[in-house]
Formats: structure tokens, sequence, C-alpha cells
């Protein structure tokens, strides 16, 4: 069953990170700050694709692979693993941070975005099962 796999996702890993910045936003706890930058440094240093400047939405614990191919990325997945990075750069306003943001944004828009359906598509291509690289 997909809850014993062995796989971490950025939709929590996001939410968790978002979820500690807004614990600092509203009370100014220094514990709150250590862990919301440290949620953001993690998506920062493992989640964001080195090429594409995107982010990636799952990492499998078997092999230590980040994915799937920015063709499989489907555009919700991609919009909750900004969440916690925009709630960083909004506490922090790190510029570095708005950068990575920006870069998966204009993914979405200017690659999955449709004029002609003016809809957002859901990714790039199908490939049937397959989650991974082959």
């Amino acid at each position: 069953s997909w809850l014993l796999t062995p796989e971490r996702y950025m939709v929590a890993q996001s939410r968790q990170t978002y979820a500690y910045c807004l614990a600092f936003h509203m009370s100014g706890e220094p514990r709150y700050w250590n862990w919301c930058r440290a949620g953001a440094n993690a998506i920062r240093s493992a989640w964001i694709e080195a090429e594409s400047r995107v982010v990636f939405t799952r990492h499998d614990l078997r092999n230590n692979r980040y994915g799937p191919r920015l063709e499989f990325r489907n555009a919700q997945e991609l919009a909750y693993g900004l969440l916690g990075l925009s709630m960083y750069y909004f506490v922090s306003r790190d510029p570095g941070a708005l950068d990575d943001i920006l870069s998966t944004k204009d993914f979405i828009l200017g690659r999955l975005y449709d004029p002609q359906a003016n809809t957002i598509n859901w990714q790039l291509d199908s490939n049937g099962s397959e989650r991974w690289d082959a």
C-alpha cells in the first residue's frame, strides 16, 4: 500500500515549514524561527532541482532519489511546494528564497498554463503508471 511506501512528500515538508513560520510570525518565539529557517533551508538545499530550479514533489528513501521528472510533476503539488517557502519569504524577506519561489511559479504559469483553455494543465505528460525516471 502507498501508506507503507518509504517516501517523503514535498507537500508535508512545505506545510510543516509553513506552520513553523506562521508560529514564529504570530509569537516571535526563537524556537519557531529556528524550525522555520531549518525547513526552508531543507527545501532549498534538497527539494529544488538544480537544472530547472523547480521543486521536486517526492523523495524515494529506498534509493535517495528525488522526483519525479519535471514533466510528471503536477500543478497542485508544485503550488503546495511553494507554501512553506512563501511563508518563509514573508517573514525573512530572503531574496534567494524569492528567486526559488519565482522559478517554480514561472514553470507553473509558463509551461503548465494553457491560454486557449485559460486553465492550468495538471502536468506536462502522462506515462501511465510509471512514477519515476527509468
